[in-house]
């Protein structure tokens, strides 16, 4: 029988590196979060947060007419930009950040939490973000002098409802202007007015300095996010039409801002495609909603970390580098889902861990066989599930039907090499076996072992010293099966 070597790398923690970007709605952030998210936009300095506000307001008019940045289709791949220009600042700051987006269909009004500041004796205001107080000398409106940005509600303004996002959403790839048009000069706007243009002078929202105000930035992130839904539901890859007033542009150029990577001035300020950010997985930002983020036809590059509170699905995902994913309710692996050979995936749920060598292949032949170009399927790697005794699935790994159909008759044993606990599959009823464990002089050595699943039993040895261990399996018919497990330290 051929054995496949493994590659069994263990990971830094993830706060180490740079978190890719998960967003989800604000309410959904713990409290931690919105603290850590309020801490950071505190952090940024306050050039940058003047410069965004200015670049905004120069690049409206760029060309004469609000109709580059704003009323063409430029509007939103310009606006993703900008606001994942946000996003890195913030990183710096801390690596796990994401920018939460506002989602209208829940919060309006000047009352909602959204926009509250730090509530003292009872008392809260509505020039907040989140609950949390917005620092005055870092967020500031440019049209004052020294002055933090202004918030002036118009609660007339109607709320977005969700059938209205639905049918935004589920509007055909023909009607992609239309569906511009109606995102734009519908909730976008909308909101807009709704913080900015009560009676009298205009808030910051109200006005092109409006990045001044970091709602501007959630709010912006509910548009990107209806984007990307759309995109999900109709995009067909082709190339969108996003020509704009910019007459050097054409339909494949935008401009972009002073700060974005390249432009140093006015005069030396980049254009870039604005259909190479049609797809967010470009840039690596996933949108969740539901407690639920979505991983899907992607193959990572460099070192790329996932966070996530709720629930994190993969399917047609490909490892192709060092990843690692953290999430706080289930991990779920569906069809597609691959670990290039000599790639490392980590997952973690909560505060249980399991380490996955790259592209971990079944013992057995007729999976080895699958193998094609050093790529291993799902039920070709070493991904498994395990559950607690009190029957709570420790790492939520959903297994696709077809699994059990793959291993009849086999027998799997994972991770291997391990620290000394492992996980035995049976491909027929366990009860069909009696299995001892024996080390390399031929002694039986004591574990202990508790039934997790009907096919799967959690093996934990005694005292295990390092080195190589034979698991010995006999059935009821007299058929007797070795297997190797590498115990390491």
């Amino acid at each position: 029988m051929k054995h496949i070597g493994l590659l069994f790398v263990i990971l830094t923690l993830l706060t180490e590196g740079m978190s890719q970007s998960i967003r989800k709605p604000w309410r959904e952030m713990t409290e931690d979060e919105k603290t850590s998210f309020v801490n950071a936009l505190n952090a940024v300095s306050p050039s940058f947060v003047s410069n965004m506000a200015n670049e905004h307001m120069r690049l409206a008019f760029e060309f004469g007419s609000n109709a580059h940045i704003h009323n063409s289709n430029v509007f939103l791949p310009w606006h993703r930009v900008f606001i994942h220009h946000l996003e890195e600042e913030l990183k710096k700051v801390n690596p796990n950040i994401s920018l939460p987006y506002w989602d209208w269909t829940d919060d309006w009004l000047s009352s909602a939490e959204i926009f509250d500041n730090l509530t003292i004796l009872g008392q809260s205001g509505n020039d907040g973000l989140i609950g949390r107080n917005i620092s005055a000398s870092v967020w500031r409106d440019p049209r004052f002098t020294n002055s933090k940005f202004v918030r002036n509600f118009d609660n007339s303004e109607s709320q977005p409802t969700q059938n209205q996002i639905n049918n935004l959403v589920n509007m055909p790839q023909s009607d992609f202007t239309a569906f511009r048009e109606t995102l734009e000069g519908g909730p976008h706007n909308t909101g807009h007015r709704l913080v900015g243009a009560g009676a009298g002078s205009p808030g910051t929202m109200a006005t092109m300095f409006s990045p001044a105000d970091p709602v501007f930035y959630l709010h912006h992130c509910m548009v990107d996010k209806v984007w990307h839904d759309w995109v999900e539901t109709n995009w067909t890859g082709t190339t969108l039409s996003f020509s704009s007033n910019d007459p050097n542009g054409g339909n494949t150029s935008m401009l972009t801002f002073i700060g974005y990577a390249g432009s140093t001035n006015e005069n030396n300020v980049v254009r870039v495609n604005p259909n190479s950010w049609v797809d967010s997985r470009s840039s690596k930002v996933w949108y969740a909603d539901n407690e639920e983020v979505l991983l899907d036809d992607y193959t990572t590059s460099g070192t790329e970390n996932y966070r996530y509170t709720g629930t994190i699905v993969m399917e047609d995902f490909t490892v192709n580098s060092t990843t690692t994913v953290k999430a706080g309710q289930k991990i779920s692996l569906k069809d597609g889902f691959r670990v290039r050979s000599g790639r490392s995936f980590r997952a973690e749920i909560g505060s249980s861990m399991f380490n996955v060598p790259g592209a971990r292949i079944s013992s057995s032949e007729g999976h080895e066989k699958g193998i094609d170009n050093g790529q291993a399927t799902l039920s070709q790697t070493g991904v498994q599930y395990l559950e607690q005794a009190e029957g709570k699935n420790v790492y939520g790994m959903d297994i696709p039907g077809k699994w059990e159909s793959q291993l009849e008759k086999n027998i799997s044993i994972y991770p291997n090499p391990s620290f000394g606990e492992f996980a035995i599959e049976f491909g027929s009823s366990r009860d069909d076996w009696k299995v001892r464990v024996l080390n390399v002089m031929g002694k039986a050595v004591s574990f202990q072992s508790n039934l997790f699943h009907d096919k799967i039993l959690h093996v934990k040895l005694d005292h295990a010293s390092p080195g190589v261990y034979c698991v010995i399996f006999e059935s009821a018919h007299g058929k007797k099966y070795l297997k190797k497990v590498t115990i390491s330290k």
